[in-house]
């Protein structure tokens, strides 16, 4: 029982990681005078948006290689892939409720 959940949880923190390093990659990119505390705050927005990404993806396939890509691709995009995740999760709750 505890294999698996340490298998899955494993999985979380690697693309954590990698989201951290697609949002604090965003982050320097457009910095002209980088601060490290703003480095960490969009590496943990980032990693924050990158595991949603990750574990949306997951629903659809198995991948790793494409599960891992979604969620380097949801850390670059932090808060503004929060913003349109949540505008798309608002689209998808209004359509059920309208049927």
């Amino acid at each position: 029982m505890f294999k698996y959940s340490t298998e899955i949880l494993g999985k979380i923190i690697v693309h954590g990681l990698i989201a951290f390093g697609g949002g604090a990659a965003h982050y320097l990119s457009r910095a002209e005078h980088p601060r490290i505390i703003n480095f960490l705050i969009a590496g943990a927005i980032g990693s924050f948006t990158g595991v949603l990404f990750g574990l949306l993806v997951s629903c659809f396939t198995d991948s790793q290689y494409m599960i891992t890509a979604v969620a380097g691709i949801g850390g670059w995009m932090g808060r503004d892939g929060m913003d349109w995740l949540s505008s798309l999760v608002k689209k998808l709750v209004n359509k059920k409720i309208d049927k």
